[in-house]
């Protein structure tokens, strides 16, 4: 075996050990979601969803091949967010997103869906 076949095994090896860990993440987060529902009891609080939120936002954000795009607070960029209004009734910059509407994703560095946003429109700032 040659080099460039060790280092092609090597790396095949590598994603399928990540995408693994990625499927069994994202299954203990499904599992998650799915015993309240199974108990019938719904999901009673809004903390314990947004727990479960945030655990399938880590697990997907620790793969290496996946990006998460879309967060308050940040700019807003026109590569990578898809603006869907933008407010006049903050005092933030222009741009900043005030909320976001479906995150984007990246995948092994390309974009498979731009982010969707609430944005400041910067009118807001007194001068």
């Amino acid at each position: 075996m040659d080099t460039a076949e060790r280092f092609l095994l090597r790396e095949l090896t590598r994603l399928d050990l990540d995408t693994e860990a990625l499927v069994a993440g994202v299954t203990d987060v499904l599992d998650a979601l799915s015993r309240p529902l199974d108990d019938d009891v719904g999901i009673s609080s809004p903390a314990v969803l947004r727990t479960t939120v945030d655990r399938l936002a880590t697990v997907l954000s620790a793969h290496s091949a996946v990006e998460l795009i879309g967060r308050r607070g940040e700019l807003a960029a026109p590569e990578t967010h898809h603006v869907v209004e933008a407010s006049d009734t903050t005092d933030l910059p222009a741009d900043t997103v005030l909320k976001v509407i479906e995150r984007g994703v990246r995948y092994r560095g390309h974009l498979l869906r731009p982010a969707s946003v609430i944005v400041s429109s910067g009118k807001g700032i007194q001068s």
